[in-house]
């Protein structure tokens, strides 16, 4: 594999060392709420209590078990969804608390729109097991698709709406506070493949103009997965929306078998890791991100487009758009500098490197990307953040609600189609 940013993946590695020793070092016990890093200058008052104010709604409360009765729900959303996501939620314990039901529903500024159901006993085998099944349906109206491979160009920008149903079943087990093996299985259906729309939609053809050669588009019989991941993660992060010490190391394999149209099966391996290193009592703190997404496919099989890893967007690659580049493997390394300006919000600098192809003997980290950004959070979220991001295709700014380098893939809610971190 080679390198076009060795000293990138230096740094990063340097960071990412770190975690073997902060695992074996983890304690059963949570992590106590950790006090503010004071910043380099005094923090306006305004700020303060604006920030206050946005943590009991956006806020993740620690242990992630969330409100209970009747709230709203933000955020959540894939890449390309629009500012704001907002809907309704509702959280309900039964049997003595012994379970847990919870209900949301959401719409975004592009009109992507989702909704989820989901039934599950969180504490089993005294709090070190969870099973549970969740629904989740999903209608995003307007993603981007430029073409498979690190060469795809930017004047192929087309897009689609993809409508899906996941049913899933589940099972974790933790035996350390910090120690997660999970398993999961469930049936992907209803998938359809439609022209672009939504609001404030973007003047760009429908993918199936553009690219119609495309294998999803030979076929008359729309697929569906009976699908199955195994997982292990060990987490030792402080808080997951807000980290500044602990890290995050995760694998993954997953098959998917197409009982519908026999032609799009297959298996996809996952690897990512994520650390932080706080540095001057929290006032700076050094996060470095790896991962890759290896796809394995049978003969006469293939991985449809909307289903491969991906490069682009607000978690990966900031200076392109969102879903840039596309291809069955994928790699990524990226590390983040914050300082700690006010009491809460940091400035931060960044630089990422990593790129996509159709064998893994051609992976490389040929693509960068660098930026400056500012974040402003409370002591355990992330509640919202600027980037700007130069990259090969020029500058980029963005907005966002979470963290860079937050773990969606982590948690149940991330949705099977298409895939997104």
């Amino acid at each position: 594999m080679s390198l076009r940013h060795p000293r990138l993946a230096t740094v990063i590695l340097g960071v990412l060392l770190c975690g073997p020793v902060s695992v074996a070092l983890a304690q059963e016990a949570p992590p106590p709420l950790r006090p503010y890093a004071p910043g380099l200058l005094a923090e306006p008052e305004f700020l303060s209590l604006g920030v206050d104010f946005a943590d009991r709604f956006l806020g993740e409360r620690p242990g992630g078990e969330g409100k209970q009765g009747i709230g709203v729900t933000f955020g959540g959303m894939v890449g390309g969804a629009g500012w704001v996501t907002v809907g309704p939620s509702y959280r309900l314990r039964l049997l003595d608390d012994r379970a847990v039901l919870d209900v949301s529903a959401a719409v975004s500024w592009r009109r992507y729109s989702h909704a989820q159901a989901q039934f599950e006993f969180p504490a089993l085998m005294n709090h070190r097991m969870a099973v549970g099944t969740q629904v989740v349906w999903q209608d995003f109206t307007q993603l981007n698709y430029f073409g498979t491979g690190d060469d795809s160009l930017g004047g192929d920008r087309s897009a689609y709406r993809l409508r899906a149903t996941d049913v899933v079943g589940y099972v974790a087990y933790r035996p350390r506070r910090w120690l997660t093996a999970r398993a999961e299985g469930g049936l992907l259906g209803g998938v359809d493949l439609l022209s672009p729309t939504g609001w404030f939609q973007r003047d760009l053809p429908d993918v199936r103009v553009t690219f119609p050669d495309e294998p999803v588009y030979q076929t008359t019989d729309d697929p569906a997965w009976i699908h199955g991941e195994l997982s292990l993660t060990a987490d030792t992060r402080d808080y997951a929306d807000h980290p500044s010490t602990g890290g995050v190391y995760r694998a993954s394999v997953a098959a998917y078998d197409d009982r519908a149209s026999r032609a799009f099966s297959f298996r996809r391996f996952e690897a990512e890791a994520m650390q932080t290193a706080p540095l001057f009592e929290g006032r700076w703190v050094l996060a470095g991100r790896a991962l890759a997404v290896l796809s394995d496919t049978p003969a006469g099989q293939t991985v449809p487009f909307y289903l491969m890893p991906h490069l682009g967007g607000g978690h990966l690659l900031r200076a392109y758009p969102n879903y840039r580049f596309t291809d069955r493997q994928m790699v990524l390394a990226a590390v983040e500098s914050r300082w700690a300006l006010f009491t809460h919000v940091d400035l931060a600098a960044f630089a990422e490197a990593g790129n996509v192809a159709a064998d893994i003997g051609d992976l490389k980290f040929a693509k960068g990307s660098y930026g400056v950004g500012c974040r402003f959070h409370a002591k355990t979220s992330t509640l919202a953040r600027i980037d700007a991001a130069y990259g090969d295709e020029g500058w980029r700014m963005m907005f966002s609600l979470n963290d860079p380098f937050r773990l969606k893939r982590a948690k149940r809610r991330a949705p099977q189609a298409p895939f997104s971190w």
